[in-house]
């Protein structure tokens, strides 16, 4: 059930990004716990990092938790990115 929970906050954060609202979302992922199970941490890296560039600019701190949450692994990133997704 507390994943679950977990899932249901990035998937709102997900939301908002999408929705344009940047500032939200990092609010929202603000209350996540620091130790999420590694597909959440990685797209909530992700959300953060796309919410932090266009909200204030810089998100290198969020790519590197999203990095560092897909096990150092660009294939496990990759799959959870969107942007690449559709490419």
């Amino acid at each position: 059930a507390f994943s679950q929970d977990l899932a249901s906050v990035v998937a709102k954060a997900r939301e908002q990004v999408e929705n344009g609202a940047y500032p939200e979302a990092l609010r929202t992922l603000s209350t996540l716990p620091k130790e999420l199970p590694p597909a959440l941490a990685v797209e909530a890296g992700l959300l953060e990092t796309t919410a932090a560039i266009v909200a204030r600019g810089e998100g290198s701190t969020a790519c590197a938790k999203a990095v560092i949450a897909s096990g150092y692994d660009p294939e496990v990133a990759r799959d959870q990115s969107p942007k690449v997704r559709a490419a």
